[in-house]
């Protein structure tokens, strides 16, 4: 496959859950699945532009440093599906985040 890169951008909203298994004190390990709605405006080949689903996934930790704050890294996948349209390919991606949160 060819192809072109070009810039663009997308924006969206999901709704997901996430389960936190509370065994530990000092780490708690988490799961989310989610999906949602999703513009694009990538202006690449064998994508159309518009708006599409959207699914993802991820796994992560909170490392508390306090009652009230942890460290969270997640590694996440997500898929934008092609929606049944033939000249869409779909996109797929991974990616790493890490945060502070305050609970």
């Amino acid at each position: 496959m060819n192809f072109v890169r070009r810039k663009g951008d997308a924006g969206g909203s999901t709704l997901g859950i996430r389960y936190n298994f509370l065994r530990g004190e000092k780490f708690v390990p988490f799961f989310e699945i989610g999906g949602g709605i999703l513009g694009l405006n990538f202006n690449v080949s064998r994508q159309r532009d518009g708006f599409s689903e959207l699914g993802y996934g991820g796994i992560g930790t909170h490392y508390f440093l306090t009652n009230r704050k942890a460290l969270t890294p997640i590694g996440a996948f997500s898929i934008f599906p092609t929606g049944g349209n033939k000249r869409n390919i779909g996109i797929n991606s991974g990616v790493a985040l890490f945060g502070l949160s305050y609970f």
